[in-house]
């Protein structure tokens, strides 16, 4: 507590510990922040409370006296009581059960496998590239893109699905546009439905009238 911090340091530039994230990767995050400002040693203890918010901070404010000693004393002490806020990694096999729902957009099926593969670790280029493949619906313009000219890397199916997502976005702001959906009737059909309906009901009062009078009759005089 008595080391003076550098005046030419303002404050880390990452976002505030709120309990909600993991504890590793905001510990990680600080680390580089420090290194890339030259700061080592204790001092760095001080400038990590700075980066707690909300009952995060309160957590640090009850440490008992005396009790953290050096920067690693706290990290290891933050992981222990955050512990359970840590994001739970899962197996690049699993990435294999993220597939594009039907009628579901380019942009929000990579969204998707974008969010679940950041919870892999070491993803391997190939792997990445095979599953994101493998998971677009079959018969969308992409995956036939793919199938017939075959892509080498993420950076070149990152620019491909890239233009067929302009494509979709386009294609949805015309729809809103026009003011009509793909699946709404044109009105020419709907009238066209219309006077098919009234003709036949005109002909089922007709056939009904002719009913209720009954066979006609012909009247001979002698």
């Amino acid at each position: 507590m008595n080391l003076a911090i550098l005046l030419r340091f303002k404050s880390a530039r990452i976002p505030p510990y709120d309990g909600s994230q993991d504890p590793d990767a905001h510990l990680e995050a600080f680390k580089i922040e420090m290194l890339f400002n030259g700061i080592t040693g204790p001092i760095k203890a001080r400038i990590f409370a700075t980066t707690l918010i909300g009952q995060e901070m309160a957590w640090i404010t009850r440490l008992p006296r005396n009790s953290i000693d050096s920067f690693e004393e706290l990290a290891r002490t933050f992981h222990l009581n955050f512990a359970t806020s840590k994001a739970h990694l899962m197996p690049a096999y699993a990435l294999g059960r993220i597939r594009q729902k039907e009628n579901e957009s380019l942009r929000k099926y990579l969204d998707r496998f974008k969010d679940a593969a950041l919870k892999v670790r070491d993803l391997t280029e190939p792997v990445h590239l095979h599953l994101i493949i493998s998971g677009l619906d079959g018969d969308s313009p992409l995956a036939k893109s793919i199938y017939k000219n075959p892509i080498n890397d993420l950076e070149e199916f990152q620019q491909r699905s890239d233009k067929y997502i302009d494509v979709e976005d386009m294609q949805k702001a015309y729809g809103e546009t026009r003011g009509r959906s793909p699946n709404r009737r044109s009105p020419s059909k709907k009238n066209k439905d219309r006077d098919q309906r009234g003709s036949k009901k005109g002909n089922d009062s007709h056939d009904k009238r002719s009913d209720l009078q009954g066979p006609s009759m012909t009247l001979t005089h002698h």
